[in-house]
């Protein structure tokens, strides 16, 4: 609360140095390893039973060094959202319960990311990773769906990442090229698809409830960005 009662009493302060930024950005430079950083909310009350706030609440990348307070109550007040509002109101979750809180985390540019539920909607019995290629994301493609069973310890791909693809029209809208090209073979970070899996299944058994996982794979390296309980009910 200490941001927001600093903005408060000067709206100024939010794109200003001051004291308590300087105290943020000393610690940040002892933790942070990237050149950007992703300010994301951790509200309490984000994810309750049958109700769960995944996607309301605002999140941005920001380079480290022109961080502002600006970008932390910017999350802080996505609390106050509309749509945020309007369903706490139609699930009677009082708004002086929602606690603003601010995760400030390495910013990773990744070439891969991808969302892990792991119990998938469709088979309770198996991990479901949907895996996106970041640099033909724009076009929104689908994405892989892999799938790792339970039981059988069998881990395969139920659904190739779509290709991309480019149309050329005249100005009667009329085709006059198209090029498609082929997304990468996702099998180079196979090995990387195996320890995400590992590593699903530890977190599953350390939060004691199936998990929806949120991360990224860069240079062959796996990251996490959260990790919250799967919440049957979703808005």
């Amino acid at each position: 609360m200490i941001v927001e009662n600093i903005i408060k009493e000067n709206p100024d302060n939010q794109w200003k140095d001051n004291k308590i930024l300087e105290e943020i950005k000393n610690y940040i430079s002892k933790v942070i390893t990237q050149r950007n950083v992703m300010v994301r909310s951790a509200f309490n009350g984000e994810d309750l039973e049958g109700y769960s706030a995944a996607g309301l609440y605002d999140s941005h990348c920001q380079n480290t060094k022109d961080l502002l307070l600006y970008d932390i109550y910017k999350v802080m007040n996505s609390k106050n959202k509309p749509i945020a509002v309007k369903l706490r109101e139609k699930h009677n979750i009082p708004d002086d319960l929602i606690k603003p809180s601010v995760i400030i985390q390495d910013g990773i540019i990744s070439d891969y990311s991808f969302t892990t539920y792991t119990e998938s909607p469709f088979d309770k019995n198996k991990i479901l990773i949907e895996l996106f290629i970041n640099k033909e994301r724009w076009c929104k493609p689908n994405p892989y769906q892999i799938t790792y069973d339970k039981l059988t310890k069998e881990l395969k791909i139920e659904q190739e990442h779509s290709k991309y693809e480019e149309y050329l029209f005249d100005e009667n809208y009329k085709l006059i090229d198209k090029k498609a090209s082929q997304p990468k073979d996702v099998k180079k970070v196979w090995d990387v698809v195996k320890n995400l899996v590992k590593n699903a299944l530890v977190l599953e058994k350390e939060f004691g409830k199936p998990q929806d996982i949120e991360g990224g794979i860069k240079n062959g390296q796996l990251y996490f960005w959260q990790t919250r309980n799967i919440v049957k009910k979703i808005h």
